[in-house]
């Protein structure tokens, strides 16, 4: 029988190896000739409505005061809206691998913000880590082996800083709010702003094969609602550092994968630098433990 913690690093490792499959889901539905705002559409409406059956299957309120479901919708329909935009537009350029990796810049850009607007202190620690994750994405963009596209590099860039303020305004604002309640509302408010933006410039698809239909519902199923769930059933288990630590297998899932099912390889600089940028949040979660 697993004992508490146990079954708690599963979960976490199990949400892990969800996320780590997005990239590679895109990436196959990018073949089918879908565009990015009709995958992007897609993937949410359907993640909500799983969301949704999931939170009544398990008696979960879907309450949420006014101003908190403000909060929430915007948070959606902006911040977490803008995030997969850049990272799957950073896939037209870049591998599954090197995308990944530098999305988890991320925590780097929560640190400064947590510095800078909420007045946490910076410790030599802080410094140390935030100068590893700086070299491990010049590893990762100038790398002598393979080329790296700048424009996907400032794609995914933003998206990790898009990700970064999405999760300091939700601790701010909307901290009582049950995650997987925030989760369906979440969804449903990212899937209507490329509802919106799709019918608005004709780039909706309606018409989608069998293939693109199954591709569509497998990113919203397994890296996103499953991901999300098991991740806050680990939480509630060994923690959000311990969780949050264990959360940092989802780039390795994608580098691995990547290569075995898109034939994509990392140079040994791209490697080392994806090993700083681990290596920096890694410290990061440390140091909120002390």
């Amino acid at each position: 029988m697993a004992s508490e913690y146990q079954r708690g690093v599963i979960w976490v490792l199990i949400s892990a190896f969800s996320f780590g499959f997005l990239g590679i889901f895109a990436k196959f539905a990018y073949m089918e000739n879908v565009n990015l705002i009709t995958l992007l559409f897609m993937r949410f409406l359907f993640a909500s409505m799983i969301m949704f059956i999931y939170t009544k299957f398990k008696n979960i309120d879907l309450k949420v005061a006014k101003k908190d479901l403000t909060a929430v919708l915007v948070l959606g329909g902006l911040c977490y809206s803008g995030q997969a935009f850049g990272f799957f537009q950073a896939l037209h350029y870049l591998s599954v691998g090197v995308t990944t990796l530098i999305l988890y810049t991320f925590p780097v850009f929560v640190t400064i913000m947590a510095i800078y607007f909420l007045k946490e202190r910076i410790t030599r620690k802080t410094i140390i880590a935030l100068l590893s994750a700086l070299i491990g994405v010049f590893l990762i963009v100038y790398s002598n082996g393979i080329e790296v596209n700048l424009k996907g590099v400032a794609f995914i860039m933003a998206s990790s800083f898009i990700y970064s303020i999405y999760i300091t305004l939700s601790k701010i604002t909307v901290k009582n709010v049950d995650p997987r309640t925030m989760g369906v509302y979440v969804m449903l408010s990212a899937a209507f702003t490329f509802f919106i933006i799709g019918t608005s410039t004709g780039a909706l698809q309606i018409n989608l094969t069998l293939k693109l239909f199954l591709l569509s519902l497998l990113l919203a199923l397994i890296p996103t609602v499953i991901a999300i769930v098991t991740f806050f059933k680990g939480l509630e288990l060994i923690g959000a550092s311990r969780a949050s630590i264990i959360s940092t297998f989802e780039p390795l899932v994608a580098v691995i994968f990547g290569f075995l099912l898109l034939g994509e390889t990392l140079s040994i600089a791209q490697i080392l630098g994806g090993i700083m940028i681990l290596t920096s949040v890694l410290i990061l979660k440390k140091e909120k433990q002390t």
